[in-house]
């Protein structure tokens, strides 16, 4: 019977295509069996062939990911902004969540708080001290007793770092709107401090020039970030106005606002010193959520004119008079 398969070192053959052949017994065509490893490591039907690419896996297009990962499978180059560079090409899984898991060995990332990019997706995780992430990966804690293989560049300390302190939080300093030690994220993804008081050059406070503090309308200080849609504004990448709402603040920038229930309805879930204020939509309907805003009786707060010149009162409540 002729050998449709591979020799072994006894003169035996090893048939292609049965439990006789496995990835270090591999070949055909009665040539000498071998190992499969490096580039080709599995045996199939008497052939070293690559390994199907699964999540974190190198890659140079989309199509080549979504051979074994399915089609919202993409090969990722780079971040939203072009920042960090995923090495290599990164195979991932986009819209992942709770409803929709990742394969295994592999966790579902909220990117658009995190990563500076649009769409949760997901990312190899299970790496540690003896099973180290590729080349230009580092191996990241993700919470939850999870790590995952991210790019190292996400450790670069000259990124800036992603806000972990709640939205609305009183503060003085930026560093209080940071992390302190965890994920790093990418630019446009930080947090920062808009505080009570100007800070100066020598540590102290800027002072106006008709000798008053320079309070900028923020009492107690309020940590923020800067955004480009409502999800970014949440913990968990969601929309959720309660928890933050993104508003433009010029032409070009946006930040993140505390959202609350009641809007000219008083102080609701904000701080001391704030009420919660009122939104529009285009169409001139009123949003049922409003946002944090500081009392127009605070240092540093004043309420605009009326379009005919008029000085605009701030009432008792809180309120500018509409």
């Amino acid at each position: 019977m002729l050998c449709d398969g591979c020799l072994l070192p006894n003169g035996s053959c090893a048939f292609r295509g049965t439990s006789q052949q496995n990835n270090n017994i591999c070949g055909e065509n009665a040539q000498m069996c071998v190992a499969c490893f490096g580039a080709t490591p599995l045996c199939s039907n008497g052939r070293c062939v690559a390994a199907p690419p699964t999540v974190g896996s190198a890659c140079l297009s989309d199509a080549f990911c979504q051979a074994s990962l399915g089609p919202n499978a993409v090969c990722k180059q780079q971040n939203l902004n072009g920042a960090i560079t995923y090495s290599g090409g990164y195979c991932s899984i986009t819209g992942c969540s709770a409803q929709s898991f990742c394969p295994m060995s592999s966790v579902c990332l909220a990117l658009p708080r995190i990563y500076s990019e649009e769409q949760t997706g997901c990312f190899a995780s299970g790496c540690g001290p003896s099973s180290p992430c590729r080349s230009g990966y580092s191996c990241f804690g993700v919470g939850g007793g999870l790590t995952a293989c991210l790019p190292s560049d996400f450790a670069n300390p000259s990124l800036t770092l992603d806000t972990i302190a709640t939205l609305h939080a009183a503060c003085t300093t930026t560093a209080e709107c940071r992390s302190p030690g965890g994920l790093p994220g990418a630019p446009f993804a930080g947090g920062f401090c808009s505080p009570e008081i100007l800070s100066a050059a020598d540590g102290g406070f800027q002072v106006n020039p008709d000798g008053g503090l320079a309070y900028t309308g923020n009492p107690g200080g309020q940590c923020q970030r800067t955004c480009r849609i409502d999800d970014d504004c949440t913990s968990d990448a969601s929309e959720d106005l309660d928890a933050g709402i993104c508003l433009g603040v010029s032409s070009t920038t946006a930040w993140c606002f505390k959202g609350c229930p009641s809007p000219r309805g008083g102080q609701a879930t904000c701080r001391p010193g704030y009420v919660c204020e009122q939104l529009f939509l285009n169409d001139g309907g009123i949003l049922s959520t409003g946002y944090c805003e500081s009392r127009c009786d605070v240092p540093g707060r004043s309420c605009r004119d009326f379009p005919d010149g008029g000085a605009r009162p701030c009432l008792p409540s809180g309120y500018c008079s509409p």
